[in-house]
């Protein structure tokens, strides 16, 4: 081999080098232009290690599709459409840092040190920024996570289940798939066997009537509240002395109200939906208020009838026989007594009679009549001073009466009272 075909080979081998080393210490492999301490693959697709010197606290990195050039900025590579990139480097503080280096077109791109920190996407270490489960983080973001949890039933999607934790619409959300049930986020302690408290300013439940269908009224509202049993108690596992917590024994609203008592497929532990009550008990409301205005309806026209039917005069004539009687010595026998006004009024079982009787009295009696004058009962008063008198309104007819005061012959006071269905 003569010495002009050594030269000739040798030269060809060094221009098709494969693995190629450079006087400043760069160091590749399929490339003879290596940009930095060592590369793979000339058109920076592959991978790359080195130095970064002008980081803050950086001192290593590997790039994927970047490698950081001697002038200190990094470049990526194109394949006509895209040039994005990957950066792994550390820090000084121990921490594993990941950058993502966005496509921004179809030529090579070149980014500097500073767009590192500035878009760092996850951080490993004392301080952790993550971000996972989606392939297109926020650009810049430092407080960012999502991720997913995919569930498959016998062999069949079923669910995902997102948590988006950023800071411009967190939620925690799920897509499905026609399988039955709803997605549930739950809150339980296998440990003790116990759900836990969840903590919050106000609880908002959609409600738009776009999203409902088979909408029907509430009925019978008042009768399912109060069939309900209000409990208070302390969850096992507390001190007996522990604060107090307030509900239902779910099996007991089971039997009332089973829409919205749930049973654990696991644990077998029974939850109720509480803030479902709510409709019920508005609905319950609403029911007694129109109670209640039927009820006053009937009292006006009771009291219309009252009107109507008699006067004062035939009245008072028809209580008394003796009404006439009305000298000094009973006169001064009468001051100070006095009659109340029957509690409660209207009444539908009991009701109750106040008086005051004076010392000096000799008889004294309560009586009742109807509205046309017609005495129905005598109530004679044994004792002197305060004292009363109970009604027992399953005696008489629902319907308005009157009752009087009479001390010695005298009529002191006469009121009414009505007894209701």
């Amino acid at each position: 081999m003569n010495l002009p075909f050594c030269i000739l080979l040798l030269s060809a081998m060094l221009t098709n080098a494969q693995f190629k080393i450079l006087s400043n210490g760069n160091v590749g492999i399929n490339t003879v232009t290596p940009l930095t301490i060592f590369q793979i693959y000339n058109d920076f697709k592959k991978v790359s290690f080195g130095s970064a010197t002008s980081l803050t606290d950086g001192i290593s990195y590997q790039g994927f599709n970047a490698v950081r050039q001697s002038n200190g900025n990094w470049l990526t590579h194109n394949n006509g459409t895209k040039n994005g990139g990957f950066i792994l480097y550390s820090d000084l503080n121990g921490n594993l840092n990941l950058v993502s280096v966005s496509n921004t077109g179809s030529t090579n791109q070149s980014f500097s040190d500073s767009y590192l920190t500035n878009n760092t996407i996850a951080k490993f270490g004392p301080v952790c920024y993550i971000a996972t489960g989606t392939n297109n983080p926020p650009s810049g973001v430092k407080n960012y996570f999502k991720g997913w949890k995919t569930v498959f039933d016998n062999g069949n999607y079923a669910t995902t289940l997102y948590f988006d934790l950023s800071s411009i619409d967190p939620r925690i959300y799920s897509t499905r798939n026609g399988i039955s049930g709803d997605p549930q986020i739950v809150f339980y302690n296998s440990n003790i066997g116990s759900y836990e408290d969840i903590k919050a300013r106000s609880f908002i439940q959609a409600s738009d009537a776009s999203l409902k269908n088979n909408v029907n009224e509430i009925v019978n509202a008042s009768d399912k509240i109060k069939a309900l049993h209000p409990i208070s108690f302390n969850w096992v596992g507390q001190a007996n002395n522990a604060p107090k917590s307030y509900g239902f024994i779910a099996q007991e609203v089971e039997q009332v109200i089973p829409d919205i008592v749930f049973t654990d497929d696991t644990s077998h532990l029974k939850s109720v939906n509480y803030i479902s009550i709510i409709p019920y008990l508005v609905k319950a409301f609403q029911e007694q208020i129109q109670i209640i205005k039927e009820q006053e309806e009937k009292i006006n026209m009771l009291k219309d009838e009252l009107a109507n039917c008699c006067s004062t005069d035939k009245t008072k004539n028809m209580m008394l026989n003796n009404s006439k009687t009305n000298n000094n010595d009973n006169t001064e026998k009468t001051i100070g007594a006095y009659l109340m006004q029957n509690a409660p009024n209207p009444f539908t079982a009991k009701t109750t009679i106040r008086f005051y009787i004076p010392e000096q009295t000799n008889n004294a009696s309560i009586l009742i009549f109807d509205m046309q004058g017609k005495l129905l009962k005598t109530y004679p008063i044994n004792t002197k001073k305060e004292g009363s008198i109970e009604i027992n309104g399953g005696e008489m007819q629902p319907c308005m009466y009157l009752y009087s005061l009479i001390i010695d012959g005298k009529e002191i006071d006469t009121k009414r009272m009505i007894l209701t269905e």
